[in-house]
């Protein structure tokens, strides 16, 4: 029953993120979002944003070498993401 569960949530994601994201070959491949815009999207916490981030299951830039620096995330790498989840 989990899997079922999973499969459906997974397909609901993949369908929104149809929806805003365009396809990772687009030309819009360098597009970035926040960490909050990412968390919306998514619907997880900012904790999780930053742990994927930081495991290198999404890429993602920073502009500061401070502890504090801003982070964008690349909107293709979030397709990529979640369709290595099975989304």
């Amino acid at each position: 029953m989990n899997s079922d569960l999973v499969s459906s949530v997974s397909d609901s994601i993949a369908k929104v993120l149809e929806e805003f994201i365009p396809a990772a070959n687009s030309t819009n491949d360098a597009e970035l979002l926040t960490v909050a815009e990412t968390c919306k999207l998514l619907k997880v916490s900012r904790h999780t944003i930053h742990r994927w981030c930081k495991s290198g299951k999404i890429k993602f830039v920073k502009f500061s070498k401070a502890k504090s620096g801003a982070v964008r995330i690349y909107k293709a790498s979030i397709i990529v993401f979640l369709k290595t989840m099975g989304a």
